[in-house]
């Protein structure tokens, strides 16, 4: 009997370890968690396998007796992947689902208790019989569709040497699709909204977080789309060396934004190129022939591409939380001590319910500087006749966005308390929490000024695009015919890109095709 108890023991722990370590993650799955802006790495850019895969300084000097110029032009789509990982960066708390409940059903003795990540009033979700629970969940995805051209031409040759200068310039044009994903699984709706409890009254949180008086960090419930011209690259570049066995060259240029930015009005609003940042940038490329069958016309070449950019500080609308209070950017608030008065004074239930959103108080102007990012990218390519193939690896890495604000916070803006009547409290979350929404810590009007918000009270980190560094495999079958007047190289090419540092860089798929011509 006392080994079948410790056989059932261990048997017991053994799973206890087991469900623990499959509900459990590790802290780079949650490094950014609770963020009001993701920063997506654009297509098409220096160094990227849909630019530089079978079109490099090779094709400038195809043509023979030619003006050492190549284009080409490139079609390219992406569909992201990770959703999980995504809901987790823009909800709160690091998780991928999250629980709302009423104060009623949430703090009231009488009924069945709910532990519940949101409280539902905060939203403004007000039912007849007071009590409301759901359930809702984020599935963030994003597909790419671009055309890109890319020319580039050699001036100032010295033919001896294999040396000269080159100008190029790329021009993608895309279009973004972003989409959020909500859903909702409602438990109880109370018996449906109360339009006398507020001005603004919803009936559950697909409502609420897309309701009419928010002006920015929305959440929609459907697709989110914007197309056009976005970033182009400028490069001054010099080959060192160009022969047969090998190839070294460098550049610097200029990222001119002719994108566009999130307008910040929705969470996850798309984003054409880097969003309107001035840049510069500077790098280069090696290759050498590492094997080779003269014979049969065969090669296998190691190729080398680094690309180095950095982006200058641009001003723009950003929401923030407060600090170690995720998603506070939805309390509600006391605007001023004018409005705190205006709720004392107001008839019931106004005198409740009166209140700002926060998220309007806590859209601020911000200095958003994105830094450097790095772009390395090694392939080994192997010709036989007119047939080439490419493998190859790709990784980015970025710095973190450095945020200042651009303007002070309205300076007499305080947290409202639930019981309203002007009080406010200053320990209040958006959860619903009963310890952080006691009575006793509601501060009364006459005492509103000790509980005034000052820019030291916002989180900065919480607006800003976090560090990260993705890896890329990626292959390309193509064909090139060298002997045409004007040479022409076709080929096709796919890539999976993936990041396991952090949950605040996009994971995809990316395909694309590609006609080049010299002249």
């Amino acid at each position: 009997m006392k080994w079948n108890q410790k056989l059932f023991a261990a048997v017991l722990l053994l799973s206890t370890v087991a469900l623990n370590a499959a509900l459990c993650y590790d802290s780079c799955d949650c490094e950014a968690t609770s963020k009001t802006y993701l920063a997506v790495r654009p297509h098409f850019q220096s160094a990227s396998p849909e630019l530089v895969s079978a079109f490099r300084s090779d094709r400038m000097n195809a043509r023979e007796d030619g003006k050492h110029g190549a284009i080409q032009f490139v079609l390219f789509g992406s569909k992201s992947t990770n959703s999980h990982d995504l809901a987790r960066y823009f909800f709160p708390f690091c998780k991928t689902q999250l629980r709302v409940a009423s104060s009623t059903t949430a703090f009231d003795a009488t009924t069945q208790l709910v532990d519940a990540d949101l409280l539902a009033e905060n939203f403004n979700i007000f039912t007849q019989n007071g009590e409301f629970e759901s359930l809702i969940n984020i599935c963030p995805k994003q597909s790419v569709f671009g055309f890109g051209i890319h020319a580039r031409k050699g001036f100032c040759r010295n033919e001896e040497k294999g040396r000269g200068f080159w100008a190029s310039i790329s021009i993608p044009i895309e279009r973004v699709t972003n989409n959020m994903n909500l859903t909702e699984s409602v438990i109880n709706d109370g018996g449906g909204a109360d339009a006398t409890q507020n001005t603004v009254v919803v009936a559950n949180m697909r409502e609420a977080l897309n309701q009419s008086d928010w002006n920015s960090c929305r959440i929609g419930c459907g697709s989110m789309t914007e197309s056009g011209v976005a970033d182009i690259e400028v490069k001054l570049g010099y080959e060192w060396l160009d022969c047969d066995p090998c190839h070294i060259e460098s550049y610097i240029g200029v990222l001119a934004p002719a994108g566009r930015q999130a307008d910040g009005k929705y969470l996850f609003s798309p984003t054409i190129g880097f969003g309107k940042h001035w840049g510069i940038m500077f790098g280069g490329a090696f290759g050498a022939q590492v094997w080779g069958d003269e014979e049969k016309d065969r090669t296998l070449r190691f190729e080398v591409a680094n690309h180095t950019q950095y982006l200058f500080s641009k001003t723009m609308c950003r929401c923030f939380d407060l600090f170690c209070k995720p998603w506070s950017r939805y309390l509600p608030v006391y605007i001023n001590e004018a409005q705190a008065t205006e709720a004392s004074l107001a008839p019931a239930p106004l005198d409740i319910n009166l209140s700002t959103p926060g998220v309007n108080v806590f859209t601020l102007g911000a200095e958003v500087t994105p830094g450097w990012s790095h772009d390395f990218n090694t392939a080994l390519v192997y010709t036989s006749g007119k047939f080439q193939g490419e493998l190859g690896y790709n990784l980015y890495a970025r710095q973190a966005e450095c945020v200042t604000l651009a303007c002070d916070l309205h300076n007499d803006t305080a947290i409202k308390s639930i019981r309203g009547l002007g009080q406010t409290n200053p320990d209040r979350d958006i959860t619903a929490s009963r310890r952080l929404n006691l009575a006793a810590l509601d501060v009364p009007l006459a005492e509103y000024e000790n509980s005034v918000i000052t820019d030291a009270d916002i989180d900065l980190t919480s607006a800003a695009a976090p560090a990260g560094i993705s890896n890329m495999l990626y292959g390309t079958l193509g064909w090139r015919w060298d002997e045409r007047e004007y040479p022409v190289i076709f080929s096709v090419g796919a890539s999976y890109e993936v990041s396991r540092g952090t949950n605040g860089m996009v994971d995809r798929w990316t395909g694309w095709g590609k006609v080049g011509f010299s002249f």
